[in-house]
């Protein structure tokens, strides 16, 4: 039990440096992609810190709206500093790559089989891994979801949707 409130008690004290940082990071990746993206904004609220590439180091999920379009930015960091991917999508339910509504956050959960059933194949790039992350896109319509994820092969951002 005492184990249990000392662990509870450095958590609870690192909170805000941890928060800190990610708000850091957060602001540095808005930082880079304004610089690659000038006409886009950058949504607050959107942004995730996560270790999209499975290193072991945070990485950062932007979404930036222009019009009608968004675009989702991955932040990742290496050794050479932060390299950006982007994929553009549109706000339209005929789209294949576009939403039904607003992007207004993501959903991390693990890499399955999910894209198998639904597609048949995997998409490029995807590796079906239960300690691994995909990132769902939450948007205020009802279109089948974006779901992001880090692509092995090319090294960038990949999605894919049923």
């Amino acid at each position: 039990m005492r184990n249990v409130v000392l662990v509870n008690l450095i958590l609870f004290l690192a909170s805000p440096a941890i928060a800190a940082a990610s708000d850091d990071a957060v602001s540095n990746a808005q930082l880079k992609a304004a610089k690659e993206f000038p006409d886009f904004g950058w949504v607050d609220g959107t942004s995730l810190v996560t270790d999209v590439n499975d290193d072991g180091v945070p990485d950062v999920i932007l979404v930036g709206m222009s019009g009608d379009s968004f675009r989702v930015a991955l932040v990742v960091t290496t050794d050479d500093g932060p390299l950006l991917s982007s994929m553009l999508f549109l706000q339209s339910a005929s789209a294949q790559a576009g939403t039904c509504g607003k992007p207004t956050g993501w959903i991390e959960r693990a890499r399955n089989e999910a894209p198998l059933n639904a597609l048949g194949v995997y998409p490029e790039g995807y590796q079906h891994c239960e300690f691994c992350s995909e990132y769902v896109l939450i948007d205020d319509g009802n279109c089948d979801p974006v779901q992001v994820f880090w692509n092995t092969e090319s090294e960038e951002i990949g999605w894919w949707r049923a």
